[in-house]
């Protein structure tokens, strides 16, 4: 939420941006971060910021209760897609690993 700001400030200081190429924003933008937390809005601003392929379904077990987690997924408003992403898909494609196979119920 402060990202604006601290933009702002590197912009506008002498030697504020030290030695980046780019805003301190955009490598933020490079960051994958994970959803421990309780919170909706934080969720879906996280995602807003970084994008769905950039943020993880984190639990933080057995410190964190994740059904928490996962009713702050719920509340964020979140296309299909990139509750998909944020569930399972981008830990399945930075840590390579395979989807789970569904099976048909019977």
């Amino acid at each position: 939420m402060a990202l604006g700001r601290i933009d702002y400030e590197a912009e506008r200081m002498p030697g504020g941006m030290g030695a980046l190429s780019a805003p301190p924003g955009e490598h933020l933008r490079l960051l994958y971060a994970n959803t421990v937390c309780d919170w909706p809005p934080a969720v879906r601003l996280l995602v807003d910021f970084l994008g769905p392929a950039r943020v993880m379904f984190g639990s933080d077990y057995p410190f964190w209760d994740s059904a928490r987690g996962k009713l702050a997924l719920d509340g964020a408003y979140l296309i299909a897609q990139e509750s998909e992403a944020v569930r399972a898909g981008t830990a399945n494609a930075v840590f390579g690993l395979e989807p789970k196979s569904q099976t048909p119920s019977g």
